[in-house]
């Protein structure tokens, strides 16, 4: 009897020794549940939110400069890029490739806003490309890299309005702060205009010149002084040029009209 008694405290305490074992594994096991899975890091993170940001500027951007029907195309390609978690990071990129190298291939069109008189020219040099605009309303057509790295070293042209952005551009002249043909209220100079300028009357020429901008009045005055040099018939006509010396407040005609003067004297 004693002996069934000591065996029967064996096998119970086996069967504790057992449950104990089977509770633990079951602890463990429920502690490492799906062992294999890869919890992202922050930096992880912050780079996926950064990516993301980037694409956005990127078609705000495409809004800003090729009109929302584009962007919406290129929305939709981010959209499907971006269903797909094991490929987003390498199409993400490749997405960012083309809209870098479309943003590379954009051209925009640059007007020249002057009449050199003399021969002389207004040069321009940037990568792969020289410039000598002669006349006004001389086009060009830049690469946008040409045309940033022009805005950067020829600022002092724009800011003159010596070199302008073409009117289908006037969104991206807003946003460099830089001038575009069409500028509000204020006329732009066009060759047809500058041919017959020496034609107007006093009333008429007074009404043109009070239409330009700033610098398209400067301009206008230095341009006629060098006609009158020139004696370029419509130019040198005391009226006119009294008239101009009067608006301009600059005294740019005094020398000329102290020799029509004398011119009158002496006759």
């Amino acid at each position: 009897m004693a002996t069934n008694s000591k065996d029967k405290k064996t096998v119970a305490n086996k069967e504790v020794e057992a449950k104990e074992v089977e509770t633990k594994t079951d602890a463990k096991a429920e502690v490492q549940v799906n062992p294999t899975a890869t919890v992202p890091s922050t930096e992880d993170l912050l780079k996926i939110i950064a990516g993301l940001q980037e694409q956005l500027s990127s078609l705000t951007n495409k809004v800003n400069e090729q009109g929302v029907e584009s962007a919406n195309k290129e929305t939709n390609v981010v959209v499907q890029n971006l269903t797909t978690k094991d490929e987003s990071h390498e199409r993400t990129d490749k997405l960012l490739e083309i809209l870098a190298n479309r943003k590379q291939d954009k051209e925009v069109v640059i007007v020249h806003n002057r009449e050199i008189v003399g021969g002389g020219s207004t040069a321009i040099k940037l990568t792969g490309l020289v410039i000598n605009f002669h006349r006004l309303g001389e086009e060009r057509v830049l690469n946008w890299q040409q045309f940033e790295e022009c805005v950067s070293k020829y600022r002092r042209f724009f800011d003159k309005e010596i070199i302008l952005l073409s009117s289908d551009y006037q969104e991206i002249a807003e946003r460099y702060s830089i001038p575009c043909v069409k500028r509000g209220t204020n006329r732009s100079f066009t060759r047809s205009e500058l041919e017959k300028i020496n034609t107007l009357d006093t009333h008429a020429l007074e009404d043109y010149y009070n239409s330009l901008t700033k610098q398209d009045k400067d301009f206008l005055c230095s341009y006629w002084l060098g006609k009158c040099y020139e004696k370029t018939p419509g130019f040198y006509d005391r009226y006119k040029i009294e008239l101009l010396n009067r608006l301009s407040n600059s005294h740019a005609f005094d020398n000329l009209l102290t020799l029509m003067n004398n011119e009158y004297r002496n006759n």
